[in-house]
């Protein structure tokens, strides 16, 4: 058994010997078709390389020809249009001057005109202006003496109105008003005439008192009230007379604490003895021709012997004696039935 083992072996390992000889064989043979194939690939590919080298190489030449041809030919239209547009801007300069030359021609005769007229024009308002300057000097002259004119007129019209002022105030039916009113009833009672103005002391009004003032003698009394306002001025008269049917007596002058002004005579007697058959009343102010004083001071000068007094209103005036106290009733009456 061991003999046809080692003869099995031997068999064996000569079979491997030949199977290691072919397959050596067969490698050797295998190599040399590779490296056969690879020259032949190899110079197939350079000689197609080669071809398409000189293809590329023919197409390029052929392509650059016409390229340049293209260039050209471009080259020489654009040549040829800067000529066309040298010409053209050459004929539209040409034009142009000559339409600037013409338009010269034209417009230069009315722009020298236009020029001279300019310069007329200017001398014409320089002299104008001077002639300007002079009439506004001359009108400030003329307005400042007319300013200085007017004040002193304006200083005469005050001293005119302050000289010789007059008001009177007729009361028709005046029986019937006073009865009517109830202004007979009790002293300090008045009725107001219509409002009026008296040169310069401004807004005015006459007062009738049937009775008197209160706590007075209980005879007829007239007084004038002067109210506060911008239009009233700040002198007094020095002396007013208040009258009722020709009979004058001299008014006192009483300041009252609102700023009023109330220039007020008494003893007029009876009203009923001053009514005559038409049963009208006239009364009235005087203001002869006499200086004036100042309405804030307590004693005026030309009030010489007037004692300054203090009323129950607060008020102040001027008077010779006690002064009779005021009601503080009345106003302005309704209009009684005719």
């Amino acid at each position: 058994a061991s003999e046809a083992a080692a003869a099995v072996a031997a068999g064996v390992a000569e079979e491997a010997a030949r199977l290691a000889a072919e397959l050596a064989k067969l490698q050797a043979t295998t190599s040399a078709e590779v490296a056969a194939s690879r020259e032949a690939s190899a110079e197939q590919a350079s000689e197609r390389l080669a071809a398409a080298e000189a293809a590329l190489e023919g197409m390029l030449r052929e392509e650059t020809s016409s390229s340049s041809k293209a260039a050209a030919s471009m080259l020489a239209e654009f040549g040829t249009l800067r000529e066309e547009l040298e010409a053209v801007d050459a004929r539209g300069e040409q034009r142009l001057l000559e339409r600037t030359a013409r338009m010269e021609a034209a417009w230069k005769p009315q722009a020298q005109g236009l020029s001279e007229e300019m310069q007329q024009l200017r001398s014409s308002t320089a002299a104008t202006a001077s002639e300007q300057r002079a009439s506004d000097a001359d009108s400030a002259q003329a307005l400042g003496s007319l300013a200085a004119t007017c004040n002193q007129l304006s200083e005469e019209v005050s001293l005119l109105k302050q000289q010789g002022l007059t008001h009177n105030w007729c009361i028709p039916k005046c029986l019937q008003r006073i009865q009517y009113l109830s202004l007979d009833a009790e002293p300090g009672l008045w009725m107001d005439s219509p409002e009026f103005s008296l040169g310069c002391l401004g807004r005015s009004e006459l007062r009738l008192y049937p009775r008197g003032a209160k706590d007075g003698d209980g005879q007829c009394a007239i007084g004038l009230h002067v109210a506060l306002g911008p239009e009233a001025s700040r002198a007094v008269p020095l002396q007013v007379e208040l009258h009722i049917a020709g009979l004058r007596r001299r008014a006192t002058y009483y300041a009252e604490e609102s700023g009023g002004t109330l220039y007020l005579a008494t003893g007029f007697g009876s009203l009923d003895a001053h009514i005559g058959e038409s049963e009208e009343v006239c009364v009235g102010i005087e203001i002869p021709f006499r200086p004036w004083g100042s309405r804030h001071c307590a004693e005026p000068s030309g009030l010489s012997g007037l004692d300054p007094r203090r009323d129950e209103g607060g008020g102040t005036f001027l008077s010779a004696g006690p002064p009779p106290a005021l009601s503080a009733g009345g106003g302005p009456p309704a209009v009684p039935p005719s």
